[in-house]
C-alpha cells in the first residue's frame, strides 16, 4: 500500500521540487516513523523468551538454514527487495527514454503493480 501511495506523491513532487527536496521529504518522513516506532513499541522482557539448550553456535545456524518458513522467508524479501529496486530506480528511466513517458506517467504505471498487489493480498 505504500508503494501505491509512494509513487503518485513523488511522481509529482520531482518534477515540481526536484530530487534533493523529494528525497528531504522522505528523510524527514522517515526520521518520524522511528520516532513513532521507538514510542509506540516496547521491547520485551527477554528472559521470559525460550532460548536454546546447550546448542553451539554452527548448530544453531545449522537449525536456522534448515528451517524452510524462515528460508522462504529470506528470498520473499530478497525478491522483493531486487524487484523494489528495479521499479524505483530502472522502470521510470526506461519509461522516459523508451517510451517518451514523462515522470508523473511513469509514476502512475510504477503504482500498478502495487496495487494490484494491495489488492489480491
Amino acid at each position: 500500500l505504500a508503494f501505491v501511495i509512494g509513487y503518485p506523491i513523488f511522481g509529482a513532487t520531482v518534477p515540481r521540487h526536484g530530487w534533493r527536496t523529494t528525497f528531504i521529504g522522505l528523510a524527514v518522513a522517515g526520521f518520524v516513523t522511528a520516532i513513532a516506532f521507538f514510542l509506540i513499541y516496547k521491547e520485551q522482557d527477554v528472559s521470559k523468551k525460550h532460548h536454546s539448550q546447550g546448542l553451539s553456535i554452527r548448530e544453531e545456524v545449522t537449525t536456522l538454514f534448515k528451517d524452510r518458513s524462515l528460508m522462504s522467508t529470506c528470498w520473499s524479501f530478497g525478491s522483493f527487495g531486487y524487484v523494489l529496486g528495479m521499479s524505483v530506480v530502472w522502470l521510470p528511466t526506461f519509461l522516459q527514454s523508451a517510451h517518451s513517458i514523462d515522470l508523473t506517467g511513469a509514476s502512475i504505471l510504477g503504482m500498478a503493480p502495487w496495487a494490484v498487489a494491495s489488492v489480491l493480498m
